[in-house]
């Protein structure tokens, strides 16, 4: 085979961490994710929408117990079709709820009034 001279005349970049060759070069060294939410069209039809994080640990996970994340999502709907239910409790967080965050409210504003105390809490009681 031949060996033929290649000449590279420039070099460009276009990618959602920069818009250009050296932008986007410090976006990979700084590791910054070029991961969003869909803006640019309406993409409430599309049916699956899926943080990145949370389908890198899935991932992982179906990866260890030797599944896809296709025939994770197929079992788990299809246990859905057969039993009418979500297969595992569902509950909101307490700490969210409306009268916790009144409190919380009331609480910082107590602190940026008085100056308060801080104290530590050992959450594992």
């Amino acid at each position: 085979m031949e060996n033929r001279r290649v000449v590279l005349t420039g070099l460009g970049a276009i990618t959602p961490i920069g818009k250009t060759v050296d932008e986007t070069w410090e976006g990979i060294k700084s590791k910054k994710c070029g991961i969003d939410e869909i803006k640019l069209f309406d993409a409430s039809d599309y049916k699956t929408k899926l943080d990145a994080e949370v389908k890198k640990a899935m991932e992982k996970v179906c990866k260890e117990m030797g599944l896809s994340m296709s025939a994770a999502f197929t079992i788990f709907a299809k246990k859905v079709g057969r039993e009418h239910r979500i297969p595992f409790e569902i509950s909101a967080d307490p700490f969210y709820s409306e009268q916790n965050i009144a409190r919380l409210k009331k609480s910082i504003e107590q602190m940026e009034t008085t100056g308060g105390t801080v104290h530590e809490v050992d959450y594992n009681d």
